[in-house]
């Protein structure tokens, strides 16, 4: 939202604040004042005008009517997510900035991921795409008991192939529509993440005999074991310094550089999200004792805060951009800025 003062004929030295207007947070003037300062102060000589511009802190995007499937993605303008109708089930979109939900393409979606082509979907047993503006799905690959998704930004889609008991799954690249499995016979979990070399992957075996989280290059190699987890890790996150994985004990962070790995969390039960070494995730404890809900922490393990918490277990996601965390919580998905 944005309001404006107006200024006629009323020389001399003026100082505007934006108004008070929680829930909403101020991110700018326009006009005769510029830039995000917490107040403008100008010499006015004749007519000016200054706008003040807002945003909510906590917006809905899709309430809850029951129908949506709590699976997340974004691309640069938009928020992706299962949901059925009676006419079936689909991946739909809606605007980051808020606006109408649309349907993309029918599917059932467990896992989606997308660029600003592309939005990619598994059901658990194959893959799927179609274009972000919509259109018919397109089955791109079936192999197996399929886990999460990740793209690396030129294009190439990776998923790992779980086989928790005789260690034949593998982990596939997908480029131009040709597969090429670039590690194989690891005990893959489903976890996935990718960045500028590397593909990193959980592994682990139902008796914990084999427990680790690995890397392979991007286009295939030498499999390095880089961590060996106190239990059978399950989803992976990396930035320029740091792997982030979650397993039965908790959410950690290990650095690039080597160390020992760091505890964030004990209690993180669900995907978890990182931007910026800023670690978004959600915890559940045991209401009504221990508030549930969303947390975030340095990747140091500094500025632990509560975001969003309750005493309830409906909670899914969290998704997030340089800007905002998106995140189901009773039904609804919503968007609240960092």
């Amino acid at each position: 939202m944005t309001q404006r003062v107006t200024c006629k004929s009323f020389p001399g030295l003026l100082s505007f604040f934006p108004p008070r207007l929680p829930p909403r947070r101020f991110t700018g003037w326009t006009g005769a004042c510029v830039g995000n300062a917490p107040t403008c102060r100008l010499f006015v000589q004749g007519d000016s005008s200054v706008s003040a511009s807002f945003e909510y802190e906590l917006q809905t995007l899709v309430p809850n009517d029951g129908h949506n499937f709590q699976a997340l993605a974004l691309n640069s303008t938009s928020v992706f997510f299962g949901r059925w109708t009676f006419d079936g089930n689909g991946v739909w979109r809606v605007p980051k900035t808020g606006g109408a939900a649309t349907l993309v393409a029918s599917g059932v979606p467990s896992f989606i991921v997308a660029d600003d082509a592309f939005v990619y979907w598994t059901d658990n047993y194959s893959i799927y795409s179609a274009p972000v503006e919509g259109g018919s799905a397109s089955l791109l690959a079936s192999t197996g008991s399929i886990g999460r998704l990740a793209l690396d930004g030129q294009g190439a889609l990776y998923w790992a192939e779980s086989n928790l008991y005789s260690g034949t799954g593998a982990v596939h690249r997908m480029q131009d529509r040709v597969d090429a499995v670039i590690a194989s016979g690891q005990h893959e979990t489903g976890g996935i993440a990718v960045d500028a070399t590397y593909a990193y992957f959980t592994c682990g075996t139902w008796d914990g005999t084999d427990r680790a989280v690995r890397r392979v290059p991007k286009k295939g190699g030498s499999v390095e074991t880089l961590v060996t987890p106190n239990s059978v890790p399950a989803y992976v996150r990396v930035d320029s310094a740091n792997v982030y994985y979650q397993d039965w004990m908790g959410m950690w962070v290990w650095s690039k550089s080597g160390g020992a790995p760091r505890l964030l969390s004990p209690n993180s039960n669900a995907e978890f999200d990182v931007n910026d070494s800023v670690v978004w995730w959600l915890s559940f404890g045991s209401p009504p004792v221990t508030p549930n809900g969303l947390f975030r922490a340095n990747a140091d393990g500094t500025r632990f805060a509560s975001v969003d918490t309750a005493f309830d277990y409906s909670w899914s996601g969290p998704r997030v951009d340089d800007t905002a965390v998106y995140y189901f919580h009773e039904g609804a998905l919503l968007r609240r800025l960092k």
